[in-house]
């Protein structure tokens, strides 16, 4: 049974201090792609990185165009915008897909960008479970973590690195949740890596953010 945590929901932003004691590296999956875990006494936590073919800016956009996320999130069923609360918020609310013996997941989700260094964009994601009424035939997450982290490189590419992990309630044993969200962190990003490039130019940079200098001349 393999079904999705909706990695793109996420509560509060959880980072380690001591990234070589809390994060352990683990097997690569394929060449290009880097992950770690950090166990946690509620849920574990995964860290999936890789260098994509798409200048930062530009690529922020498509992460986070709803309409795009169907093509490279895994499983995702529906994402909608529920409000844009500022130029760097939006609140929206994703959808899983039902699977084998498991009842299909939503959540609600505040996006914060915000860019810390020219070359440098966090996107914080914030769980908020109450914002919308429950709707009949999902099962809301409560409680989940998630943070993208996106690093401009020489050549137009963009480091990306995606940090999620969270309970899915229910029924649901947490190894099974946590060995699916490890699972699903590696798609996302393998299947970004893949989309991104085709689709990145018909993006525009946002202008309340800066390009940075590695990326002046990309088009």
């Amino acid at each position: 049974m393999r079904f999705v945590l909706l990695l793109l929901i996420s509560g509060c932003l959880l980072f380690a201090t001591d990234d070589s004691v809390a994060w352990q590296q683990q097997k690569s999956p394929e060449e290009g792609i880097t992950v770690w875990t950090e166990a946690g006494s509620a849920f574990d936590k995964v860290r999936v990185e890789a260098d994509i073919n798409a200048p930062l800016l530009p690529l922020l956009a498509l992460l986070q165009d709803p309409a795009e996320q169907l093509n490279w999130f895994p499983y995702l069923k529906k994402v909608e915008m529920i409000k844009r609360l500022s130029p760097t918020q939006t609140l929206v609310h994703i959808q899983t897909g039902s699977a084998w013996l498991v009842k299909a997941r939503d959540a609600i989700t505040l996006f914060t960008v915000s860019q810390p260094g020219a070359g440098v964009i966090d996107i914080e994601m914030q769980n908020r479970p109450d914002a919308i009424p429950e709707l009949k035939g999902f099962k809301r997450v409560q409680t989940s973590f998630g943070h993208w982290q996106l690093t401009a490189l020489p050549g137009c590419k963009t480091r990306t690195r995606f940090e999620a992990g969270s309970q899915w309630g229910g029924a649901i044993p947490q190894w099974l949740a946590d060995k699916s969200n490890v699972d699903v962190a590696i798609e996302t990003i393998v299947n970004l890596g893949q989309w991104a490039p085709a689709h990145y130019r018909n993006y525009q940079p946002y202008d309340f953010l800066q390009v940075p200098a590695v990326h002046e001349k990309c088009d």
